[in-house]
This record gives structure tokens, sequence and C-alpha cells, in this order.
């Protein structure tokens, strides 16, 4: 469940709407965090934070837009988050793609001896999930892995077949 809230300030009425899923972790963030608009409200130590509304997560900011428009005094600086954050990261990393591909590329020339050293501490750490994993995909993937050995063996590019191609002198034919 979701809850849309209000904090008043008993000193002059300004009102901050906001929504959360958990009410004890928000009001406590309201304490500490020194961005968000509430900020003026509870600096003044005289405050209360009152339930408006509960309501499905599928409507959380339209309902808070809702209250922010129709409360009087409010002193949000942002409107509520109505996009789909989820939508709206996907879309922007793919019209950033190029970008996106460029800091990566940058950061990665940068740190390469960093993420190796990083890789190999994970791999060391790691070695029974590996070798799970590797059991599970060759389980997996048992039928594919014969077929592709098969047909590599029928045209002799394995080392290992008796038929290999690639052992021929080709100086013969000159």
């Amino acid at each position: 469940m979701t809850y849309i809230y209000k904090i008043i300030d008993n000193t002059n009425g300004n009102i901050y709407v906001g929504s959360c899923n958990d009410i004890s972790k928000r009001k406590s963030r309201h304490k500490i965090q020194s961005d968000c608009s509430s900020k003026i409200i509870i600096d003044n130590n005289d405050w209360d934070f009152i339930i408006i509304e509960e309501c499905d997560e599928s409507i959380r900011y339209e309902r808070e837009q809702y209250f922010m428009n129709t409360l009087d005094n409010v002193i949000n600086q942002r409107q509520a988050k109505i996009c789909d954050y989820t939508n709206y990261k996907k879309n922007h990393r793919h019209n950033n793609k190029d970008k996106y591909k460029e800091y990566g590329a940058r950061y990665r020339d940068k740190n390469h001896d960093k993420l190796l050293l990083k890789d190999q501490i994970w791999r060391d750490n790691n070695k029974e999930l590996i070798k799970q994993k590797n059991k599970k995909w060759n389980d997996k993937n048992r039928d594919k892995i014969k077929s592709r050995n098969d047909y590599v063996a029928s045209w002799g590019g394995r080392p290992q077949s008796s038929n290999n191609l690639l052992n021929i002198d080709f100086t013969i034919f000159l």
C-alpha cells in the first residue's frame, strides 16, 4: 500500500505533500534530508505528519500531484514524479546509447588494471559458483554442444578429429 501524506507547519500553515510506502522511513528521511522542500517546515520544529490517503502504487504520483494542486499553502518545489521513471531511464539510455557507449569505453580504458584485478578477485572468491553455473549451462545445452561438435568434426575443423583437414601439407599441391 502507498500513502499520500502532508506535513503541516503549525507556525505558519505551510504544507508539504509527499508519498511513500514506508511511513517511518520517510519521516526519518525528512528529518535528515537537506535538499527537500519539507526542510523549511521540519526546521521550525512544530509540525504534524498526516496521512491524507492510502492508494495503489499505480496511481501514487497522480494522487500526490492532485493534493499538491488542491491544498492551500503547498510549498513543494517539484512536481510529483508522474512519469514512469523505469521507462524514462530505459528511454533515456536508448536515446543516448552512443554517449553511454563512449563513457563505458573511456571508463574501461582508464580503469583497465583495476577492473581486471576486481574480476580476478571475484573469480577467486566464487570458484564454486562459477563451476555450478558452468555445469548448469553445459547440462542445459548438451544437445547443442554435441551437434556443434559433430558438425565441426565433419569438416575436419577439430584437431582432435581423425579426419582433420587442417593437418594436410599444402605444399604437395604446388
